[in-house]
């Protein structure tokens, strides 16, 4: 069996799953989420745009927390061309 990501993090680092890519569980540390989501909340990006997991995932779900604790807005549909 292969090496995951989470067996090269250091220990009791917590990690979240983002779903399987190509057979392989993909585990995200924790703290690469919320890097990523609190930057994503202070550009005021949409969380559809700035979440690069699967919404309905561990890893999503975290994302998600993190981004709106942090002042992220809400989810809006694409603005409508005229």
């Amino acid at each position: 069996m292969g090496s995951t990501a989470s067996s090269r993090l250091p220990a009791g680092q917590r990690t979240f799953s983002a779903g399987r890519a190509m057979g392989v569980q993909q585990s995200i540390p924790a703290s690469q989420i919320e890097t990523e989501a609190r930057a994503a909340a202070s550009k005021g990006e949409q969380l559809l745009d700035a979440c690069r997991y699967p919404l309905w995932s561990e890893a999503g779900f975290y994302f998600k927390a993190i981004f709106f604790q942090s002042g992220g807005g809400e989810i809006r549909p694409p603005a409508q061309k005229c």
